[in-house]
């Protein structure tokens, strides 16, 4: 598995640590976090509310 030594990350990271949901083990500011991919994959995201999400995903 590749870690992060770095912490250096450009908007909107996505990353993949399976770990405890929503608790990655990076410090760079992450937006979405995949914490399972076994049956499926399996993310959470960091957003405070579905409208958060949405702006985000229009570029606003």
């Amino acid at each position: 598995m590749n870690v992060d030594s770095t912490s250096y990350a450009g908007d909107g990271l996505w990353i993949a640590d399976y770990v405890t949901a929503g608790k990655p083990r990076i410090k760079a500011k992450w937006r979405f976090h995949q914490y399972k991919d076994d049956p499926v994959d399996t993310n959470v995201a960091d957003f405070a509310s579905k409208a958060a999400l949405r702006e985000w995903a229009k570029g606003s």
